[in-house]
């Protein structure tokens, strides 16, 4: 699964990256927590742009069946399952988005004490570009999303057996055009992503979300505590 991540990418890197016309500034954050608003890219006709949406998606036939409070809101969505899961495939067929990231965590278990977290991010810089889900919102509620994952690469099995779906700069392309034939958008969630990944351990502060700060993504000096 993808339960935290970070992005500190201004708006100026992430327009030429994603070939946004429209962006608003972000703050850097370093601990993206589920429930909390975060910055997803979608295609709205010829001009693509980036938002705010939060994070753990609410379909809008649950939102009129009183599922707000009755359960929690999926924040990832099996890329194996997407779109046949009455939960996601409307959102699948219909409202795709990209959710742009610095990194990711992940956390593995070792044969005694507590878990330990790792951050994932572009060997080459930049950010990754996480498949992602949404739903639009209405007058009373925000644009709610969630992130596609699928099984763990090379890179991130020793650590955890799932991970987010990475698209390459073509994929995001194809990802994006509302008018994409679903086998196309299926077969490209089981393509390779083709990325170079760098992965280390890091503080164990991470495990706070109250915490938020540039030393949560630098590697663990060898011989300190988390």
């Amino acid at each position: 699964m993808c339960g935290r991540y970070a992005l500190d990418q201004n708006a100026r890197e992430l327009a030429q990256q994603f070939a946004l016309t429209e962006t608003p500034e972000p703050a850097p954050r370093y601990n993206i927590p589920p429930g909390t608003c975060v910055l997803a890219i979608l295609q709205q006709g010829a001009t693509r742009v980036a938002g705010s949406m939060t994070w753990g998606l609410e379909p809008a036939w649950a939102r009129a069946r009183g599922y707000p409070g009755t359960s929690p809101r999926p924040i990832n969505a099996r890329s194996e399952t997407v779109a046949s899961q009455p939960m996601f495939r409307t959102a699948f067929r219909s409202h795709r988005c990209v959710l742009p990231a610095s990194g990711f965590y992940e956390w593995r278990r070792p044969d005694r004490g507590p878990k330990q977290p790792f951050f994932f991010r572009p060997a080459a810089g930049g950010a990754f570009a996480m498949a992602g889900v949404f739903e639009p919102g209405d007058a009373v509620s925000a644009p709610t999303c969630c992130i596609l994952t699928r099984p763990a690469d090379a890179a991130v099995l020793p650590v955890h057996d799932r991970m987010p779906v990475l698209l390459a700069a073509d994929a995001v392309d194809l990802w994006l055009d509302p008018a994409a034939p679903v086998e196309d958008l299926r077969a490209l969630l089981d393509r390779p992503h083709g990325l170079s990944i760098d992965v280390y351990p890091v503080s164990t502060r991470v495990n706070d979300t109250r915490h938020d700060d540039p030393g949560l993504t630098r590697p663990l000096a060898a011989g300190c505590q988390p």
